[in-house]
């Protein structure tokens, strides 16, 4: 974010839980670990908001003979709704001669009781001598402190599918030119509707046969009310591939960090259109091109044969199987005709009445 005003500029600001079991708090400064995440699961008592930025500075960029920087700038959580603050610091950016950027990396200290899990928080960096905000963002955080399962296991997937992002329609694969834009989308269901009053974000992880990796965050959606009402969302990703990452490819869906499931697709291949369910979808254990290829053979494999399987009663099969059943029918028909007026007669032998009485009547139509 730029100003006119401050000669430093903060971009890229990013946040992470640091606490007793993640990756981030045993590394420092482990800027490769931080994510454009707006969700946060809080599962200890006392934890840290890891806050990293790039800041920047703008007189360097007008004079390479500019004198470096030394500013304070306060970094502050402030509650959205009560705009009271959660967590705040003072930090000095020193950013000495010769050099433009920066990454930088501050914690600050939090206790899970004093947040209000109802209300969304804002991070704001600000210019102390200026008092000009030089970035922003909105976090959102999640109590899992008190729950047997974690808030991901509401959620669960019901399909999977890949398709060229301006089609509605949905495969299993598709033959996509390089560069192209496709998207890939999760069904999901949500379990227990009582769980958390805000849905989570989702993050969508899609794993191309180069060995690169896009990653994407969104809200869930719906198609309609009623799906709504049913607990039926829906999670989509758009992505493009190079040539080079053409192929068959792995896609997964996590919640706070938790995997949920996910599915193996083909960007190069002869189009199939349909959605994978059921036991076609699952977590690889394996995040190798070799496993997703195996995987998606497999499944391929199976429908082939399941196909085949239909493909042995065709619609000719049908036809005549229906023929013969109608044909059946008839003849059956004509036999209990045949009976009945045989019974007709011997009762009218022995009444010696031509006519058919009350009693034939019921009998022969018995």
């Amino acid at each position: 974010m730029k100003n006119n005003i401050s000669p430093l500029t903060i971009d890229n600001l990013r946040v992470a839980v640091a606490d007793a079991t993640t990756e981030i708090s045993a590394k420092y400064p482990a800027f490769d670990l931080f994510d454009q995440r707006r969700d946060h699961s809080v599962t200890y008592q006392n934890f840290s908001l890891a806050v990293c930025f790039l800041a920047t500075n703008t007189r360097q960029l007008k004079n390479n003979s500019s004198a470096g920087i030394n500013r304070p700038v306060s970094i502050a959580v402030i509650n959205a709704d009560s705009k009271k603050t959660l967590a705040g610091q003072t930090v000095w950016i020193t950013i000495g001669r010769g050099t433009v950027s920066k990454p930088m990396r501050f914690d600050l200290p939090i206790c899970a009781d004093e947040i209000s899990f109802d209300s969304a928080f804002t991070v704001i960096v600000t210019d102390e001598l200026t008092r000009v905000t030089l970035a922003h963002k909105q976090i959102i955080f999640f109590d899992e402190r008190d729950y047997t399962y974690p808030i991901a296991s509401d959620w669960v997937v019901d399909g999977a599918s890949v398709s060229p992002y301006c089609l509605t329609r949905r495969f299993r694969a598709i033959k996509s030119d390089p560069l192209v834009f496709n998207k890939v989308r999760f069904d999901l269901t949500r379990l227990n509707k009582y769980h958390v009053n805000e849905f989570p974000e989702m993050e969508i992880r899609i794993f191309f046969p180069d060995g690169s990796v896009k990653r994407s965050f969104c809200n869930v959606g719906f198609d309609d009310f009623d799906s709504c009402d049913m607990g039926k969302y829906h999670a989509e990703m758009r992505f493009e591939a190079s040539e080079e990452a053409m192929g068959v490819c792995y896609a997964e869906v996590l919640c706070l960090e938790q995997v949920i499931s996910g599915f193996v697709f083909s960007t190069d291949d002869e189009p199939d259109e349909g959605i994978w369910s059921g036991e076609q979808l699952g977590i690889m254990n394996d995040y190798s091109t070799e496993s997703y290829a195996l995987r998606y053979a497999e499944l391929k494999s199976t429908l082939s044969e399941n196909n085949d399987d239909k493909s042995l009663f065709s619609d000719t099969d049908f036809e005549e199987a229906l023929e013969n059943f109608i044909s059946s029918q008839i003849t059956a028909d004509n036999d209990d005709l045949e009976c009945s007026d045989n019974r007709e007669l011997e009762v009218d032998s022995k009444t010696g009445s031509i006519g058919n009485t009350k009693e034939e009547v019921s009998f022969s139509s018995a």
